[in-house]
């Protein structure tokens, strides 16, 4: 079962370092792509397909040698994001937007991902990240898979991590054996698979009865009597 485990991280200054050196980097190659997209189409008629810019990636690392120091897959990436953007465009939404410094920031990795054991932290790039989350979904990040880390920083400096991870989760209602079949009726409240009846208590049935006695009782009584009024 997959399921996504959303932590704080608390990196050092060399680490926000690294880890905006990945945003700024992922933002470029998007920007520059989705430019590059257009100018092509525009100006004549060429269509670039995702394979395509993502084998021009390592020309683009040469002339900007900067992006030398981001992961090969977090660029790749991002040119898998853009395409689907321009899927969702065919289908009916938006035109792909170029991104900007005051927005979200975030990029995925899904190579060598690892929570160490012993202390709350994530390994990128060999740097030991510290993070913080619920007891619960840290014995499920030391015990389950990670498929897929996506990395954010929001607004107002603040460092994320969304992880993919592949858990067994035990569902407690599958725990018992003894499974009874029950089916609702009419005639009787419910019968089980092994035969047994319940019947049906009919409480309305049974309070219009008293009511009809009551009734009775109260109308041999004279109207305004202490009998009356204390029935």
């Amino acid at each position: 079962m997959l399921k996504a485990v959303k932590i704080r991280l608390y990196p050092t200054f060399k680490q926000k370092e690294l880890l905006n050196s990945h945003f700024n980097g992922c933002r470029f190659i998007y920007n520059n792509a989705l430019n590059y997209k257009m100018i092509l189409y525009k100006d004549y008629n060429i269509k670039k397909s995702k394979i395509d810019i993502i084998n021009e990636l390592p020309e683009v690392k040469e002339e900007f040698s900067w992006l030398k120091l981001i992961k090969a897959e977090v660029l790749q990436n991002v040119i898998d994001v853009l395409d689907k953007a321009f899927q969702n465009f065919f289908r009916g939404k938006g035109y792909p937007k170029f991104k900007n410094k005051r927005s979200k920031q975030s990029f995925t990795s899904n190579q060598n991902l690892k929570v160490l054991e012993n202390v709350n932290k994530l390994v990128f790039l060999k740097n030991k990240i510290k993070f913080k989350c619920s007891e619960r979904d840290i014995k499920l990040l030391r015990t389950s898979k990670i498929k897929m880390v996506t990395y954010s920083k929001d607004k107002i400096g603040n460092y994320f991590a969304s992880l993919l991870i592949e858990a067994e989760i035990q569902n407690p209602y599958n725990q018992s054996t003894n499974e009874v079949g029950i089916d609702l009726g009419i005639k009787s409240f419910l019968t089980t698979s092994e035969g047994e009846k319940i019947d049906n208590p009919k409480f309305l049935r049974k309070t219009e009865v008293k009511l009809k006695k009551a009734q009775r009782n109260l109308s041999r009584k004279k109207k305004g009597s202490n009998n009356f009024i204390n029935a």
